[in-house]
């Protein structure tokens, strides 16, 4: 009941602020749309920080080389860049706001996690593609590293 709560709050804010348009056929999206297969869950949203200062920052410790992504929610937290998917989908409608010699690294917003049709954890990421920030997922056994960012927040 919560999960389909989460959901219809998501596609509220969505249709209210003009936010990206999720579709669930695999095609050549519009700028607007986010690609996500039918039958995915939303498990956990994040807060909804789409106005502020942002900066992305890295969350590795000296010896580090990666970490998982329990570790990697753990730490945006710690580091105020616990941001989620309505975040990430504000970036790709302002991504002139997003400075351009961070085009190398992929943007995580570990606040969000979905639930695919297999059963995998998904966290939303933006990714430099085809000239532009592109909406993507990563599973959650994948290894955050130093080419991850968090975004940290200030209001």
């Amino acid at each position: 009941m919560q999960t389909k709560n989460l959901h219809c709050t998501l596609q509220f804010l969505r249709k209210e602020f003009a936010m990206a348009r999720i579709v669930s056929e695999h095609k050549d999206l519009a700028p607007d749309e986010i690609y996500i297969e039918k039958g995915w869950e939303l498990v956990q949203e994040g807060p909804d920080h789409r106005f502020g200062d942002y900066t992305p920052i890295g969350f590795l410790l000296p010896d580090e080389q990666y970490v998982w992504l329990e570790e990697l929610r753990k730490r945006a937290i710690w580091f105020g860049a616990n941001v989620g998917m309505m975040t990430a989908e504000w970036f790709v409608d302002h991504q002139d706001l997003i400075p351009e010699h961070r085009q190398r690294f992929n943007l995580v917003f570990p606040a969000t996690l979905w639930r695919d049709r297999t059963g995998s954890l998904r966290v939303p990421y933006l990714a430099w593609t085809n000239g532009r920030w592109t909406l993507m997922f990563y599973w959650s056994d994948q290894k955050f590293n130093s080419l991850d960012k968090i975004m940290h927040y200030r209001a």
